[in-house]
């Protein structure tokens, strides 16, 4: 294997080094020091008529809240992480799983993507606009295939610990234990990607590539509950002190309130902690047909919480400041400890001050 030293430009700063070079030299998937990111540079003819035949054409969607069902029509630009130069096309800010051949980009899900098939590397320069709030127009300006690459430079890895934590409050007190058997995973644990399983201190320790990971936790604890998160971000450097902390609350909570409120209102929790928003955000409960409210949520036992009614909210969460608020009579509440097999339950039937 060919390896190629990182020059400085006359500036300073680092220039890209290549890890693969493709299409006879043509095209290069580069490693970039100063932004520890991949970038793809295209010159080869065809991949670049291919593209400017794309921007002549436009993508649509049909607008949501036209009562003809009319189309929306754009005309399918680039996204702002691609730009022209004037031996080619670069695409810049991508980011790499080691585990998997999913090349990804920093932010968002439509944006160009690179992905290492059967038959080799191929380039998504896909977009996406919000036309308003219900209409999503979304396009590919490629799939742009590279053809006979090889690599030239291994991508910089680095050793990582993940460490899961279950959180409980304990007098008021945040109080977090390690979790042992719980499967990591890259990205959303929906997609399956398993890094590998905490050990009995709830440590998982192998090496992940330099850059931006997400990374999410699940187990399940029964046969009807699971412990899980939302994917978090995190940043793999190049020393080998690289320490990631997930925090879950391990028990499943089923807050039911039967509580009749006037119309545009809902009902909404708050409490102490990140998971019931500090008491400065609250989330809404699911209105279900029998007319009680319902928020099924993974919660910290012994945290405090309240219930509350305020106007109603497409979203799931409500800032608190400056809204007018009609808060759950009575001292805070305390999501009780697991008695059940799989779920705490919390019946209420609060009034309001």
């Amino acid at each position: 294997m060919r390896h190629l030293l990182v020059l400085l430009c006359v500036t300073g700063s680092l220039q890209a080094a290549p890890l693969w070079v493709c299409d006879g030299g043509q095209s290069e998937i580069n490693w970039s020091p100063e932004t520890e990111s991949v970038q793809v540079h295209l010159r080869t003819p065809e991949s670049l008529a291919t593209v400017r035949a794309s921007m002549d054409q436009k993508a649509c969607a049909r607008d949501y809240y036209s009562p003809t069902g009319a189309m929306i029509c754009l005309k399918k630009d680039l996204s702002d992480m691609v730009r022209w130069q004037d031996d080619g096309l670069v695409i810049d800010n991508l980011k790499r799983w080691s585990f998997g051949n999913q090349l990804q980009f920093l932010s968002g899900q439509y944006r160009p993507s690179l992905e290492q098939t059967e038959d080799g590397w191929v380039l998504h320069l896909n977009n996406a606009v919000m036309v308003n709030s219900k209409t999503l127009i979304q396009w590919d300006n490629g799939p742009i295939p590279l053809q006979g690459c090889e690599e030239v430079t291994p991508y910089p890895k680095s050793q990582v610990r993940i460490q899961v934590l279950g959180d409980q409050y304990m007098r008021g007190t945040l109080v977090s234990a390690p979790l042992p058997k719980v499967a990591v995973y890259a990205g959303d644990w929906h997609g399956g990607l398993v890094l590998g399983e905490t050990d009995q201190e709830g440590s998982l320790t192998l090496d992940m590539e330099v850059g931006a990971h997400n990374v999410s936790v699940m187990k399940l604890t029964s046969s009807h509950s699971a412990l899980w998160n939302d994917p978090q971000s995190y940043t793999v450097t190049q020393r080998r002190d690289n320490v990631f902390r997930v925090h879950v609350a391990p028990v499943t909570v089923r807050l039911l309130s039967a509580t009749s409120v006037p119309y545009g209102k809902a009902v909404y929790v708050t409490g102490e902690g990140e998971y019931l928003g500090n008491w400065q955000r609250a989330t809404r409960l699911n209105l279900l047909p029998d007319g009680r409210w319902e928020l099924l949520k993974n919660l910290p036992v012994g945290a405090s919480y309240k219930l509350l009614v305020a106007d109603w909210t497409d979203a799931s969460t409500l800032w608190l400041e400056g809204q007018k608020v009609s808060w759950q009579a009575g001292p805070n509440q305390q999501i009780p400890p697991l008695k059940d097999y799989y779920e705490v339950v919390i019946e209420a039937s609060p009034s309001f001050l």
